[in-house]
C-alpha cells in the first residue's frame, strides 16, 4: 500500500507518539486524548512541512519517510521515528528551522492551537511534557562537561528579594535558559 492511501488508526498513532521522548511516560488516557488530535499528513518529495525562518505552527511525528531539516545554517536529515517543531512551538520561537521532505513521507501533525487548548483543558498532560523538558535540561547538562556545575552570573546579584523582572533577567544569564 502507498504511503498516501495509508491510514492509521487511533491505537497505532497512541503508539507512534509513544516514541517521542517527552510522550513516552505520559499515562495511556493522557496519550489517547493527544492521539485523538494527531492528524495524517502526507508529503510528496519536495514537500514543504515547514518554512524556515517562519514560526512553527504545528508538531510532528515522522511516521515513515525522510526529511531534510535547516536550522541557523546548519543542515540535518532526520527518519522516521523522529519529533520535529514541538520545542520550537512551545518556545513560541519567531522563528522555525525549515523542513522539507526527501522522500514520500508520512507524519502525525499535532497544531498549535489545539496542543494549547489541550494544556488549558487537561493540566497533568502539560506538567509531564514541562518535567520531562526538565529532565532532558538536566541530562544534557550531566553529558556536557562545558556547562558550568553552578551558573555563572555575568552580573552581581543583588542581595535584596527580586521583583519577577529581576529574576527573569538573571535567569537568561544562566547557560541553562538563556
Amino acid at each position: 500500500m502507498s504511503l498516501e492511501q495509508r491510514t492509521i488508526g487511533h491505537f497505532e498513532r497512541m503508539l507512534h507518539l509513544r516514541r517521542v521522548p517527552i510522550l513516552g511516560t505520559l499515562a495511556p488516557h493522557h496519550l489517547s486524548v493527544l492521539a485523538e488530535l494527531a492528524r495524517e499528513r502526507f508529503l510528496p518529495r519536495g514537500g514543504t512541512l515547514m518554512a524556515e525562518g517562519e514560526p512553527v505552527t504545528s508538531a510532528y511525528y515522522l511516521v515513515d519517510g525522510e526529511v531534510s531539516v535547516k536550522s541557523d545554517g546548519r543542515a540535518s536529515v532526520v527518519f522516521g521515528g523522529a519529533e520535529l517543531g514541538g520545542l520550537h512551538l512551545l518556545a513560541r520561537e519567531a522563528e522555525g528551522p525549515g523542513a522539507v521532505a526527501r522522500k514520500d513521507t508520512l507524519a502525525l501533525e499535532v497544531e498549535a492551537e489545539a496542543l494549547f487548548e489541550l494544556f488549558d483543558d487537561e493540566f497533568p498532560i502539560l506538567h509531564h511534557v514541562l518535567r520531562e523538558l526538565c529532565r532532558q535540561i538536566v541530562a544534557v547538562h550531566k553529558r556536557d562537561p562545558q556547562w558550568p556545575e553552578v551558573p555563572r552570573w555575568q552580573t552581581d546579584v543583588p542581595t535584596g528579594e527580586l521583583d519577577l523582572v529581576e529574576r527573569i533577567f538573571y535567569m537568561r544569564q544562566s547557560p541553562v535558559f538563556a
